[in-house]
Formats: structure tokens, C-alpha cells, sequence
């Protein structure tokens, strides 16, 4: 068999926690995980209420995820809201995310949403 080199692929992968995905969702895991993954490398961060918090576009969230449609990433937000594991602030045009990890441990805790 021949070794195939993958060099060629230039993007930076996606990591999931298969535990999270399996109480939140996958396509929460994704996004809960990628907002973890810009605390650590962005330089913007922003705070708001004392908070530290991420700006993203929903264009921003399209170029990450471009196998999702715009209404997925929508959606996927609006669930990970509603169930109190990301806080969005909007300022001017921009939102600002945070994972609330308070809420996330309880949810972890419990097993599911």
C-alpha cells in the first residue's frame, strides 16, 4: 500500500470532545469548543459586564464551518443560548460569545440538557 502524504491540506482541524457531544449535541460540542479555542489564541478578546468574551459574525462562524448553512450555525447558537451554556452579548454589529461554565459543569454533571 502506498503512503499518502496530506500535506496539502492547509486548515486547522476541528477537535470535539466525544462526552460533550453525546450531552449536548454535536453540532453545540463544535461550536462550545471552537469558542473555547479563540479564548486561547485571539488576541480580541473583549469584556463586557466584568466577563471576558469573543466577537464573532455569523460570517466568521460560515468561513469556520463551511459545511453548515447559515440557519444551522443559527440555530446551533440559539440552542447553546437558550440553554444558558453560551452568553451572546450584541454591541454595534457585533455579538460576543462566552461559555458559561457553570451552567455547562451542571449540564455535565446531570448527563444531558
Amino acid at each position: 500500500m502506498e503512503n499518502v502524504c496530506l500535506n496539502f491540506i492547509n486548515e486547522e482541524p476541528l477537535s470535539i470532545l466525544p462526552s460533550l457531544a453525546k450531552t449536548i449535541g454535536l453540532n453545540e460540542a463544535i461550536i462550545v469548543q471552537q469558542i473555547y479555542n479563540h479564548f486561547k489564541t485571539t488576541k480580541t478578546l473583549k469584556i463586557i459586564n466584568e466577563e471576558l468574551f469573543i466577537c464573532s459574525r455569523y460570517e466568521d462562524w460560515m468561513r469556520q464551518f463551511p459545511f453548515w448553512s447559515k440557519s444551522t450555525i443559527k440555530r446551533t447558537i440559539k440552542n447553546l443560548k437558550q440553554n444558558g451554556i453560551i452568553v451572546v452579548e450584541q454591541l454595534k454589529r457585533n455579538n460576543f460569545y462566552r461559555i458559561d461554565y457553570k451552567i455547562l459543569d451542571k449540564i455535565l454533571e446531570k448527563g444531558s440538557i
